[in-house]
């Protein structure tokens, strides 16, 4: 926004709250718009910053996610995962499993960077992002627990080719935090003193709708006021000042970050580390990764490795990770916080395991992250020329699994089956019969 009109609509905001502070009139001005996520979708575009870090994997589980195809809460099972943000942030995310393990993982990595385009401080305050198939508009629930928004794929990504997916997105980030409170004094007063709603939306629904739909341009005039066009500006300016000063209130009050609206420093003390191989709920064999990363604002002295509630070793630190510097800018080193080595799954019983990575910081503080998984393993190790063959066995591929009958292996026959681990690239055996 030019300054110009920056000053224009400063000078609006303040005219408009006397004339209706002196006259006490409540809302009767026609709304300018019929819904606010649709005003304009340069306000947030897919090149914009996020907070979204990474992904960890927390396996298969039964959850409760409401289905607009239904319309109702169900019970499904779901992919879940830990979505990493900023300062610390984590939010679950829900992938109903009527989509395959890949898809759920480039789903809940699209919709998660997505959701870290929002203010990290209204991220804080979301409990679940639940994803289900379908094409049918998103949702967000501030009265559930835990809180949720909620994503439905087909139509979620036909917006997101438009361009106002992210839009949305915050309109129901704004139902799943500050929903409770929408019938509060400082809202109810504000709303008689502006001069309308923002939308038809919010006038035809003033509890349930009038925060959602004025979220947005809340934040687009307060931060993005280059991107509202002029005519936009003063419809904006004229119809929510009132209103913005609550939500103002409302995010201090609240403590809220608007990263990355605008810069938002690191807490006074961070530490937090996440261990992303060996994935949670998988099946591992064979030599593979042992994975992760750590940071601290009093430095991270070591990432001490617990196999089974013991004790082992110490993982090599300090591998180059950019995502993870880009989330923690303030915090020295943030950028070299990987931790890594080859780790051979083998040499544990087949069964269920337990790895606990435990990050020591400078401070002689600790937090740690574990992933419960199995382990598969041939009875020997397999060595030689002609241990292993496969010339008189069969093969059957299915999705991303493919299954091996007969093979050959010192001397003993077995059935195989391989699947596909995007963290890993590659196919590990996650069955021996």
């Amino acid at each position: 926004m030019p300054n110009g009109l920056a000053i224009l609509v400063s000078s609006l905001l303040l005219s408009v709250l006397s004339v209706h502070a002196q006259n006490g009139s409540s809302t009767e001005d026609q709304p300018p718009y019929g819904g606010t996520v649709y005003i304009d979708s340069g306000w947030i575009t897919p090149a914009d910053t996020s907070n979204f870090i990474e992904k960890v994997s927390l396996g298969i589980e039964r959850v409760t996610m409401y289905d607009r195809r239904v319309p109702a809460f169900t019970d499904v099972d779901a992919h879940s995962y830990e979505l990493a943000y900023g300062n610390g942030v984590v939010v679950v995310a829900r992938v109903n499993t009527e989509f395959d393990e890949a898809t759920a993982l480039t789903l809940a990595d699209k919709w998660g960077f997505v959701l870290g385009q929002m203010p990290l401080g209204l991220i804080d305050h979301l409990g679940e992002l639940h994803i289900q198939p379908g094409d049918e508009l998103m949702g967000g629930n501030g009265f559930t627990n835990p809180t949720h928004v909620l994503i439905h794929e087909d139509h979620g990504a036909n917006n997101l080719a438009n361009g106002w997916a992210e839009e949305e997105v915050l309109h129901e980030l704004g139902h799943a935090v500050f929903q409770p409170r929408v019938e509060d004094a400082d809202w109810v007063a504000a709303q008689n003193t502006d001069p309308c709603f923002i939308s038809d939306y919010a006038r035809d629904n003033p509890i349930r709708e009038d925060v959602a739909e004025t979220l947005g341009p809340y934040l687009a005039m307060k931060f993005l006021s280059e991107r509202v066009a002029e005519a936009d500006g003063t419809k904006i300016a004229n119809c929510i000042a009132a209103r913005s000063l609550v939500l103002d209130s409302w995010f201090a009050d609240m403590n809220l970050s608007y990263s990355p609206f605008s810069s938002a420093p690191a807490p006074e003390s961070v530490l937090r580390v996440a261990l992303e191989e060996p994935v949670a709920g998988e099946v591992h064999t064979g030599v593979g990764n042992l994975r992760g990363w750590a940071v601290a604002t009093e430095g991270v002295k070591r990432v001490e490795i617990l196999i089974d509630g013991v004790p082992s070793f110490d993982a090599p630190y300090g591998g180059a990770r950019g995502d993870v510097g880009g989330a923690f800018p303030d915090i020295a080193d943030s950028s070299k916080s990987g931790f890594s080595l080859a780790f051979n799954y083998s040499e544990l019983q087949a069964g269920p395991h337990t790895i606990t990575a435990v990050a020591h910081d400078g401070l002689n503080a600790i937090v740690e992250s574990s992933a419960n998984f199995e382990v598969v393993s041939f009875p020997e190790f397999i060595q030689g020329e002609g241990a292993v063959n496969m010339s008189g066995g069969s093969c059957v591929v299915s999705s991303d699994e493919v299954s091996i009958v007969d093979a050959v292996i010192n001397n003993t026959p077995y059935n195989l089956l391989l699947k596909w681990r995007t963290a890993e690239q590659g196919f590990e055996v996650v069955e021996i019969r």
